[in-house]
């Protein structure tokens, strides 16, 4: 598939932990003017931590860098599947083998 496609990307972190009700609101609203309403609040756990970080994420096309990458990589993907497929077919057909 060589299209490109939308990606999810860190704009900002939130931290609204304390705050009343109505600041969180104010946060938001300020959120939603600088990234649009479709952006998402989705928690985020640093590599090893137990500590969790809320953060804005947005929608944007992948970059050409990126795209390239997820290509090869799907392909590299495709190759190996249809090994492993290969030999599962092999395991198989000498087990029923008539």
């Amino acid at each position: 598939m060589n299209e490109r496609k939308m990606v999810d990307e860190a704009v900002t972190s939130l931290d609204i932990e304390y705050s009343t009700l109505e600041g969180a609101a104010n946060q938001i609203a300020e959120l939603i003017k600088q990234y649009g309403e479709d952006a998402k609040l989705q928690y985020h756990y640093p590599d090893y931590s137990e500590t969790k970080y809320m953060y804005v994420f947005r929608k944007r096309p992948e970059t050409d860098l990126e795209m390239a990458k997820r290509i090869q990589y799907e392909a590299d993907m495709a190759v190996r599947q249809e090994e492993a497929d290969r030999v599962n077919y092999a395991r198989l057909k000498a087990k029923f083998k008539d």
